[in-house]
This record gives C-alpha cells, sequence and structure tokens, in this order.
C-alpha cells in the first residue's frame, strides 16, 4: 500500500513537471517534446544512420557559418561528403571565441536566444548565444541522459553548486532552482558545521537525486563516512559533473550514499556531451554534438586512440562552434553496450581538476568560486585575457593577463570580494601578467593550492 508520503511525492512531482516546468519552456521557446521523443528512437538507430544524421546536420551548420564574418574567410567549402573530411576544417579555439565572439554570428537571427557562459581554461569568460530551438535540444538530450539513472523531470534535486555572488544573479537562480525544483547546497564555502547542516536538511527532504561537482559530492561523501551517516540520505541516484571521477571516488561516494553514481561530461558553451548509462558507459549524444579526438598537431585519431576531444555543435545556427577545442583530453569506442543504445562511447576522459583552496577559519572554497568573480568581471565590461589564482603558506597569489586599466579594475574588484567571502586577514598579492603559463602537461591551472604540493 503506497504511504502517503510517496503519494504527495508523486504529485508534486507531476506539478512541478507538467505545470512548472514544460510551461515555462513552452514560453522560452525551448521545445524538448518533439526533440525528447525522436531522440529516444535514435539512441538506437544504425551507427551509419546516426552519422549520416551528423553529416547532414554539419552541412547546414557550415552553410550558415558562411554568412559570418568570422567564418566567411576561413571556410572555402559550403558542404562535405563525409564526416572523414572535417579534419580540413579549421580549429575554433576559446580564445577565438572570446575575442571574436559578435563576427561569428551568422545572419539567422532568433527571436529568443540562451546566453551561456562558461569560465574557459584560462579563467576568461567566454559567452555563445544560442538559439531556443537549440536550447530545446539540449535540454532533451540532457533529461534523456538523466533517464538512463532512473531521473525524470520533476524529480527532487539536490544540487552541489555554485552560489552566485550578486544579488541579481542570486535572484535568477532561485527562479531557476524553482522551476528545475532543487534545492541548492552551495559548494563555494563551507566548513565542517555546514556539511552536517546540508546532512540534517538531506535527511528531512530526501531528494531523489543529487547533481554537482565531483570534488564538492566527494567532500561530502567524506564526512558521511567519518560520522557514521551511512544510511541516513538514501538517493535513489547522483550525478557527478565538471570535474574528473576516479575509481576511488566513485567507490567512496557510492559507499556512503548506498546508490550507483552516473557520470556525465559536457561544457558551458556547447551542454552536454555525454552520459554514462546504467552499464557504465558514457555515450556520446551524437545527435547533437560531432565529437573528433586530435593528437598534438591536430590531426584525427582513429578510434581508441586518446587525444584532444574536439566538438561540434550541430544545433546552434546562431553562433556556430565548428572543431571547437576543449582542451580535455579522451578517446572515442564503438562498442556493443548491454544497454542496447548505439551512440559511440567517450572513454578515459581527462579534464578539469578544481583544487579547494582553505582560508585561515578551515572554509573550503571551490575553484568556481573565484572564476565566478571572473564572470562578473565580464558582465560589467572588464575584459581579461586571463586569470589565475594560486595559494601558498604565505598568501593568495592572483595572477591576472590584461592591459593597465582593466587590471586596476580587476583589483579592485576581486580583493573587495574576497574580503567579503573568503578572508577579511590573510594576504592577497595580485600579478599583472603577460599570459597564464600552461602546466608541464599542457593544461592550464587556474586554481592551484601549492599549500598541499598540488601542482
Amino acid at each position: 500500500m503506497i504511504t502517503n508520503t510517496k503519494y504527495f511525492e508523486s504529485v508534486k512531482k507531476l506539478f512541478y513537471k507538467y505545470l512548472i516546468y514544460y510551461f515555462v519552456v513552452f514560453l522560452r521557446h525551448e521545445w524538448i517534446w518533439k526533440p525528447r521523443r525522436q531522440l529516444e528512437k535514435s539512441q538506437r538507430d544504425d551507427p551509419m544512420r546516426l552519422e549520416q544524421l551528423q553529416l547532414s546536420k554539419l552541412n547546414r551548420i557550415l552553410s550558415l557559418a558562411q554568412t559570418s564574418p568570422y567564418y566567411k574567410a576561413k571556410l572555402e567549402n559550403s558542404s562535405l561528403s563525409s564526416l572523414g573530411e572535417l579534419g580540413s576544417l579549421p580549429f575554433l579555439e576559446k580564445d577565438d571565441l572570446r575575442l571574436h565572439a559578435k563576427e561569428l554570428e551568422t545572419h539567422l537571427k532568433p527571436k529568443k536566444f540562451t546566453l551561456k557562459t562558461s569560465g574557459g581554461s584560462t579563467g576568461a569568460p567566454v559567452t555563445v548565444k544560442k538559439p531556443a530551438k537549440a536550447m530545446g535540444q539540449e535540454l532533451a538530450a540532457t533529461w534523456r541522459g538523466y533517464s538512463w539513472a532512473g531521473i525524470d523531470i520533476g524529480d527532487l534535486q539536490a544540487r552541489f553548486w555554485g552560489v552566485p555572488l550578486t544579488k541579481e544573479m542570486q535572484r535568477r537562480a532561485r527562479w531557476i532552482d524553482l522551476v528545475t525544483r532543487r534545492i541548492r547546497f552551495s559548494a563555494f564555502k563551507f566548513n565542517s558545521s555546514d556539511l552536517d547542516r546540508y546532512l540534517d536538511e538531506l535527511e528531512r527532504k530526501q531528494p531523489t537525486y543529487f547533481y554537482g561537482y565531483t570534488s564538492m559530492i566527494y567532500e561530502l561523501a567524506l564526512h558521511v563516512i567519518k560520522r557514521n551517516y551511512i544510511g541516513r540520505v538514501r538517493p535513489l541516484a547522483i550525478v557527478t559533473t565538471s570535474e574528473v571521477l576516479t575509481s576511488s571516488i566513485r567507490d567512496t561516494i557510492e559507499q556512503a550514499f548506498q546508490c550507483k553514481v552516473f557520470n556525465e561530461y559536457g561544457c558551458g558553451e556547447v551542454g552536454t556531451i555525454a552520459h554514462e548509462c546504467e552499464h557504465g558507459h558514457m555515450h556520446i549524444n551524437m545527435e547533437n554534438v560531432l565529437v573528433e579526438i586530435v593528437n598534438e598537431q591536430g590531426g584525427v585519431l582513429t578510434e581508441g586512440k586518446t587525444g584532444e576531444i574536439v566538438v561540434t555543435d550541430l544545433n546552434n545556427t546562431y553562433m556556430p562552434l565548428i572543431r571547437y577545442r576543449l582542451r580535455d583530453f579522451g578517446s572515442i569506442h564503438h562498442i556493443d553496450c548491454p544497454c542496447g543504445r548505439t551512440l559511440a562511447v567517450l572513454k578515459d576522459v581527462k579534464g578539469r581538476a578544481y583544487d579547494f583552496i582553505e582560508n585561515e577559519l578551515g572554509q573550503k572554497f571551490h575553484g568556481e568560486f573565484f572564476l565566478y568573480m571572473v564572470e562578473e568581471l565580464k558582465s560589467r565590461g572588464i575584459v581579461i585575457s586571463g586569470i589565475q589564482f594560486v595559494k601558498d603558506p604565505q598568501a593568495l597569489n592572483v595572477r591576472i593577463a590584461s592591459d593597465e586599466a582593466s587590471f586596476n579594475t580587476a583589483v579592485s574588484y576581486i580583493r573587495n570580494r574576497l574580503l567579503e567571502e573568503f578572508s577579511k586577514t590573510f594576504p592577497v598579492i595580485f600579478h599583472q601578467v603577460k599570459s597564464i603559463e600552461r602546466e608541464a602537461s599542457g593544461k592550464l591551472r587556474v586554481i592551484k593550492n601549492l599549500t598541499e604540493g598540488i601542482i
């Protein structure tokens, strides 16, 4: 016999799904019904048919791209006869997107579009304009991926994410949290007492699933095991994102919350690229994105070889991202997955890994806390080409690549933010630099905590 609690939960889920979420995406023209139905069918299509769909969408994007000032001189051919010819097209770097955003726009300006902002590998924000229809296709793929974990629209989510620093952005975040039915737990600043408070609220509300930064959920899992709280909070599933999920981190999270962890891979500019199925394989959203793996010289690698991940958004007709370099690494495989889905699989993903930076009070700050400040700078018209936060035992060093005027303005703004949110006593030293140096691996580390020997 169904309990009153389960009955009311099912009613709430239907209410949020049909009367709030669907209503809002309808108003925003981000239709998800038709693309969602199409995606449910195409995930088991013959691989050749999926590649033909990709080629058709790619050629449309290439045709439209040639109406943009940026691509007009770079694209000689408006169409390709096979995906194998993709290697003849130029790459799009994050700096290209940041410096030439307006020039990337095509003549096909939509009535409604969404601004998508990502910190980028250097910490300098990049912004993409995405048509409402393309956003609907992105959302449809996301919900398809979540369905593989048994999650549906309207399920209560515990979100371990950033909390915007400005009041305007906070109001927007609260509105989005309401529409998507999620409880937000800050990954920006927390200590042991905060984690206890998080667990108390999670136990009371018992969310259907968790979603958030891998490192933050891992910290909570360690706290659960340390406090012997195992079994008090039992979500149906946990979706980790934005950072590397190692097997040991996965095991710890699954031990703490007694449920399966499903990984997600994507980027803010494009959206979700791959989702993990119930059999542990990261299936690529082939209908929405075209993924390539390239070597150091930019040559396309064959199946199974590990290299740099390059993506092409097959839906963004307003601001095309063609062969966009993510500076993450992985490999592509075509396998017979027990789940029956024929979508290619992304493996061996190595990418973003943020350190936590701790202040003198023992409060831990996720790397995204610092990048949010950079996004705020951009919203105020302050342009910088790169930033890096490095904590050593004596000080927090902030390296900023920009001109003199922007550097001074950025210093003033970031110093005040750090005094308000991070620490009023820990020394902060600002350095104006020409560029942010890469690690020996070739990656750019925006957040570095040298007090723990992490380089």
